[in-house]
């Protein structure tokens, strides 16, 4: 008798082992991370994201105690770095460093592509959003929005620059158009600089710019700003009213950063960097970072609150893109 019972009991205990989980990686399962991290980032060094990537390296290194070194693989419009991520092992040590433009915008503009970020791609968090403000010339006679759209609809000449066809900066105009029932002519520039100069110049009338270039010709007085293009107001400009608020409810547009990893991740990682992640954006550093550059740090989201971010950011580029009739084919 007291033999069935002892058998009963070690079985008991090895169910309950099974449903648990072992406290440590089992026998041949080295535990994450087991050798050095990369991030990838597909654009070349010194930029916001170059940056937003080497914090968050030193603070992944610092918890892991394993090397997490910074890799830019710049080039094909961020497509070259991040199908390199996309076609790398789905062990947790190759990192991607993500945007609007390479997770959801290439896939919408480009009837091909050399990877499918929604199938090849597992998005582990969305770190920040990096505002625009759309701003104008000083000679323009608008101070806010309603006075720049009634300006526009009665010259029909409003114009507005972008660093190039389908680039975050670009497709907020489109919105604009879209939802003012406004047409403003579009002036595609070869990158941010210039697309700016020629609103400086006067010979471009708008631009949406993120908040960090403009903040200075907005204190010289070269540029004065309608509005910013997020739902919520930036605290480096928080006089400045949303385009939302200003006249178009609904309108929201930015780029943004986060971190992405090859799809496939097991479980157990995958978790443990959205943990990681996670612990960096609420620790603090990021938001004294990065926020004074106007940037917006996101709240923490779980796998399914990240799923939902990027559905409803493809629904509505999408329907930017079909309607406007934008395409890089």
């Amino acid at each position: 008798m007291r033999r069935i019972i002892r058998r009963a009991v070690a079985l008991l205990g090895c169910l309950l082992l099974g449903i648990t989980g072992p406290a440590v990686p089992a026998a041949g399962q080295p535990a994450f991370p087991d050798r050095p991290i990369r991030i990838i980032v597909p654009v070349p060094p010194g930029g916001v994201g170059d940056q937003v990537a080497r914090h968050v390296a030193q603070s992944m290194q610092t918890e892991f105690g394993q090397p997490v070194v910074v890799e830019n693989r710049p080039g094909a419009s961020l497509m070259l770095g991040t199908q390199f991520v996309a076609r790398s092992a789905p062990d947790g040590h190759t990192l991607l460093l993500s945007t609007l433009s390479n997770i959801v915008l290439n896939g919408l503009l480009r009837s091909s592509m050399p990877y499918d970020a929604e199938r090849d791609l597992t998005m582990l968090s969305i770190l920040m959003e990096t505002p625009f403000v759309l701003v104008v010339n000083p000679r323009v006679p608008a101070t806010n929005l309603r006075e720049f759209i009634a300006e526009a609809r009665r010259t029909g000449q409003m114009t507005y620059s972008s660093s190039g066809v389908g680039t975050a900066n670009h497709l907020p105009g489109e919105m604009l158009s879209l939802m003012s029932g406004v047409e403003f002519t579009h002036v595609a520039y070869g990158g941010g600089a210039p697309a700016l100069t020629a609103v400086l110049s006067g010979d471009v009338t708008a631009v949406f710019d993120t908040v960090p270039t403009a903040l200075p010709f907005l204190a010289d007085g070269r540029l004065r700003a309608i509005g910013v293009s997020t739902s919520r107001r930036v605290s480096s400009l928080p006089e400045m009213p949303t385009l939302a608020e200003a006249g178009l409810p609904g309108f929201d547009s930015n780029t943004w950063i986060g971190i992405a990893a090859p799809a496939g991740l097991p479980v157990a990682v995958s978790d443990r960097l959205r943990r990681s992640l996670n612990g960096i954006i609420t620790e603090g550093s990021l938001r004294a970072r990065f926020e004074p550059q106007g940037m917006l740090i996101q709240a923490p989201m779980t796998a399914e609150q990240t799923a939902r971010y990027l559905a409803n950011e493809r629904e509505k580029w999408g329907r930017v893109i079909r309607e406007r009739r934008i395409s890089l084919d």
